[in-house]
């Protein structure tokens, strides 16, 4: 969609770092999959920054819970993000996201 109004940003394994917000200048995504997974990518604190710097309305963590080197917890994430006023949607295995 030209019109930019489904813009979809897809962190992968990446940190926090501060040209977020010009990719919420440029692009102004809507929707993001942040990891949160802490050990090789953002913790859920960190994730939450990063989606606010974003701007996104609604962020979905990943990248967490597939072996124990991954301790960040998708409730933690949920909490940081509902201070800055982003929702969040935890996702199970398979399950879709209507835009």
């Amino acid at each position: 969609i030209d019109d930019g109004s489904n813009v979809i940003y897809h962190a992968g394994d990446t940190a926090l770092f501060s040209d977020m917000t010009l990719i919420r200048e440029f692009y102004k995504p809507r929707i993001g999959f942040l990891p949160i997974g802490d050990t090789f990518t953002m913790n859920p604190k960190e994730a939450a920054m990063a989606a606010s710097m974003l701007g996104l309305e609604l962020a979905i963590p990943i990248h967490y819970g597939t072996f124990p080197l991954l301790t960040g917890d998708p409730s933690e994430f949920e909490v940081h993000c509902k201070t800055l006023n982003v929702d969040t949607k935890v996702l199970e295995p398979g399950q879709r996201v209507d835009i």
